[in-house]
């Protein structure tokens, strides 16, 4: 198992649970795209609603660049299980699953990695 499907796996556990914990651990201050879905889940979960999902699993990954043993750069494909977003048991919004395209950027100091950058490809 790699780092890049912990990491995915850590961000569906928040989206499952609003625990975000695991998934903020493993990105780093600086990822803006990282913050900002930590943000969301806490913010929903905050005001009393939930996220059901299997959540994103990566499905795809390509080293890219020149390979940096402490900074590599992948891309991505990850699949986006269907999401049923709740405020308390009543529906808010459905969303499909989807295949998206993803750039991702690690950074390991000490032994320990971090996402320092995600970014969805157009």
């Amino acid at each position: 198992e790699s780092f890049i499907d912990y990491w995915f796996r850590a961000l569906s556990y928040g989206m499952a649970t609003g625990d975000t914990s695991m998934v903020g651990d493993a990105s780093e201050t600086g990822c803006k795209s990282c913050s900002a879905l930590i943000g969301q889940i806490e913010d929903l979960y905050a005001k009393g609603g939930k996220v059901e999902t299997a959540g994103w699993r990566v499905e795809a990954k390509t080293l890219v660049g020149g390979f940096d043993v402490r900074e590599p750069s992948f891309l991505l494909r990850v699949n986006e299980a269907k999401r049923v977003l709740l405020d308390g048991e009543k529906v808010v919004d459905r969303t499909p699953m989807a295949k998206v395209p993803m750039h991702i950027q690690l950074s390991s100091e000490s032994g320990t990695w971090t996402v320092s950058a995600l970014e969805i490809i157009e």
